[in-house]
């Protein structure tokens, strides 16, 4: 799977989650290992930051 479609997928879970997903969570989902998802996490957040839109990606108490 490439990068792109690997915070596709992050994203996804994100908003179809009714409650903050952990790294933890987040690993017995998808197939990536904890530093990944958390570098993965991290860029999305970013992304999310430099739209300038009314939607942020933040960890807060450990969960996204």
């Amino acid at each position: 799977m490439e990068e792109s479609e690997k915070k596709t997928l992050l994203e996804a879970l994100l908003f179809l989650s009714g409650e903050p997903l952990t790294l933890s969570s987040l690993k017995g989902i998808v197939e990536m290992d904890e530093p990944e998802i958390k570098r993965l996490m991290d860029e999305l957040a970013g992304d999310y930051a430099n739209r300038d839109g009314g939607i942020l990606i933040t960890d807060v108490a450990g969960g996204y």
